[in-house]
């Protein structure tokens, strides 16, 4: 793993989040669907701190659930 590695900053993860919830109501998701798309993508970040995930990858793997 690269040394310097340090993760996206969790000052992103709010960004990430709303982009995750603008995209479902765009898509016209279930209030359901949303709260599960999120919680992905909040597992998503949370795996970020220990392996590198571009925030690209995780609204990509939002949208496979």
């Amino acid at each position: 793993m690269n040394k310097h590695f340090t993760g996206i900053a969790q000052d992103c993860y709010p960004c990430v989040v709303e982009q995750v919830r603008s995209t479902a109501r765009l898509a016209m998701l279930t209030n359901e669907q949303t709260e599960r798309v999120i919680a992905v993508a909040e597992a998503e970040l949370e795996r970020s701190k220990t392996t590198p995930l571009l925030v690209q990858q995780i609204i990509r793997s939002v949208t496979d659930v």
